[in-house]
């Protein structure tokens, strides 16, 4: 008999763009630190050529919509182009957006809540929780913090995976046969980091 797991339970992200507003949202933040970096305006023709090609190359990177049809976000950045109010990419330090310690500060703050949703007051322990995410990575974890907030430490065991890709559920699902118990699954994609003053997501 093989393991198998169940129970799937989803909370929704806070915030959901299609793939083409998010595209639309990374090229826009793209053409912002550029006039930024050539102190040129938005309506600059060179800064337009750069918000239309580098549209463009995502598409043909094979981002479109065919491939993703919608993202799911937990903080409000990528719903507004509104800069002065940005929590990480508010460009008034550096074009890159906040650092990487405020980036893991606001994911270790996003995921600890996440995991206090998933497992309330009185919730059941599980046996074998697994923490998947390629989104950051701090110590302790959110999966480590509320098996210590809720007391599971004697009956739940939490593994966190060392995978830093899209294919984090693939090798998931061919590890988990080793267990023989069944095994809640948390999949936290919480954050969008950043290659030089671009959004990566």
């Amino acid at each position: 008999m093989h393991p198998v797991i169940t129970d799937f339970r989803v909370i929704r992200p806070s915030f959901t763009l299609s793939q083409e507003e998010t595209l639309e949202w990374i090229a826009k933040a793209h053409k912002k630190a550029e006039g930024e970096k050539q102190n040129k305006p938005n309506e600059n023709p060179e800064i337009q050529l750069f918000h239309e090609e580098l549209k463009s190359r995502l598409y043909k990177l094979g981002m479109g919509k065919e491939k993703i049809q919608k993202r799911g976000l937990e903080f409000a950045d990528f719903s507004h182009l509104d800069w002065e109010k940005m929590e990480i990419f508010s460009f008034e330090s550096a074009l890159e957006g906040a650092n990487f310690s405020k980036r893991s500060a606001l994911f270790d703050t996003i995921s600890t809540k996440k995991f206090e949703e998933f497992y309330p007051e009185n919730a059941k322990a599980p046996d074998h929780l697994i923490h998947v995410t390629c989104t950051g990575y701090v110590a302790p974890s959110g999966a480590q913090k509320i098996i210590s907030k809720r007391g599971f430490g004697k009956k739940t065991i939490v593994t966190r995976p060392t995978i830093w890709d899209v294919t984090a559920l693939c090798q998931l699902f061919a590890w988990v046969k080793d267990f023989s118990t069944q095994i809640p699954l948390l999949l936290l994609t919480l954050i969008s980091y950043t290659r030089k003053y671009a959004v990566c997501t």
